[in-house]
């Protein structure tokens, strides 16, 4: 099973590759999960999903991994409560790196506003009457969007948050760590970047 999935793995890479090339999709990466003794991954509608099996259980599955170079890396994370008494969890247990450099998570108003350009007029050849029709819309996904952003909070018992977190992470970089701290452990998750 391993080596299907490892085959598979690089048929996917060549495909992505050959097909960036082909486009001309210069900058374009892509997002390689690396997985640990101490995890499991799955895959949900193609996207993997890390699992770590400590302790609090902490799951990271990337939002895509084919990225576009301009934007964000954006992750959703599941955190699971096991124990009787609440987890207070803070956006500051979350780190992430390449070697000594450190990436902060977006803050709410900048992922927004990166978002919000994909929706804009320019980007999107709209009219002022069509950039009207559309705004209501667009305003409901930048609520949507809020509303799915992780947040500071208490995780009560036997409880489970998910949520999405937005790293911005230049051009260059090879490898990529977020680190998730829970009162019993530090969970590890690493990716490979490839440039295509």
């Amino acid at each position: 099973m391993k080596k299907l999935v490892g085959v598979s793995t690089l048929i996917i890479i060549f495909v992505l590759v050959f097909w960036g090339i082909s486009t001309g999709a210069s900058g374009t990466r892509l997002l390689k999960e690396i997985v640990s003794a101490d995890q499991k991954v799955k895959y949900v509608q193609s996207r993997p999903v890390i699992i770590s099996k400590k302790h609090y259980r902490v799951n990271v599955a990337p939002k895509s991994i084919l990225l576009d170079p301009k934007t964000s890396i954006k992750f959703t994370l599941v955190i699971h409560n096991p124990h009787g008494d609440p987890l207070h969890f803070s956006l500051t247990s979350i780190q992430a790196y390449s070697g000594e450099k450190t990436f902060p998570l977006l803050n709410p108003e900048t992922l927004v506003a990166e978002v919000r350009k994909e929706y804009s007029a320019d980007k999107l050849k709209l009219t002022k009457k069509q950039a009207k029709i559309l705004a209501p819309f667009v305003e409901d996904k930048m609520q949507q969007l809020r509303d799915e952003l992780l947040k500071d909070q208490t995780i009560a018992s036997q409880k489970t948050v998910v949520g999405l977190i937005a790293i911005d992470v230049p051009l260059g970089i090879e490898k990529l760590t977020i680190e998730v701290t829970t009162p019993k452990d530090t969970h590890k998750f690493l990716f490979n970047l490839f440039e295509l």
